[in-house]
């Protein structure tokens, strides 16, 4: 709400969830007056196919371990903005392949906002993940650097 507020046009698309809990939120969603800007997909099999339209993967969570989907994001080569919680951190080179925010509403807002205004950002990022390339063995080194202090 915050966000179109402030005049920015823009569209988010939310995948997962179902059944009773995905109807409460459609219904919030027209309550907010947010129709126009929330689409409410639910647990879709098809979202692969959608991923390179989508120029940000916004991941905003209280908590996380070591979430798959920024890896998923980076191979689609999609920059990701998320809540620095967990080992997200680790996962995210700051202006390199997407960013870190605390988890407060209002610097989401804020920091996300700049972004849409500011859509050379997603661009650059965009780029740079051209190059991106998944290693299993990276991952895994570095998940046990964080947890064990090496393998």
């Amino acid at each position: 709400q915050k966000l179109k507020e402030q005049g920015l046009s823009f569209t988010w698309d939310v995948y997962g969830g179902g059944g009773s809990g995905l109807d409460e939120l459609r219904q919030e969603v027209v309550r907010s007056g947010l129709s126009d800007c929330f689409l409410l997909h639910g647990n879709d099999p098809t979202i692969r196919q959608h991923l390179a339209e989508f120029d940000l993967f916004v991941l905003l969570s209280h908590f996380e371990g070591l979430p798959n989907v920024i890896y998923e994001a980076f191979v689609a080569g999609i920059p990701v903005f998320s809540t620095s919680v967990g080992g997200v951190p680790e996962q995210i080179k700051e202006d390199e392949t997407g960013w870190l925010v605390k988890d407060d509403e209002e610097t989401i807002v804020q920091v996300l906002g700049g972004l849409l205004r500011q859509s050379g950002c997603l661009v650059g990022i965009r780029n740079n993940l051209t190059s991106y390339s998944y290693d299993n063995n990276r991952v895994v080194d570095g998940a046990c650097e964080i947890l064990f202090g090496g393998r």
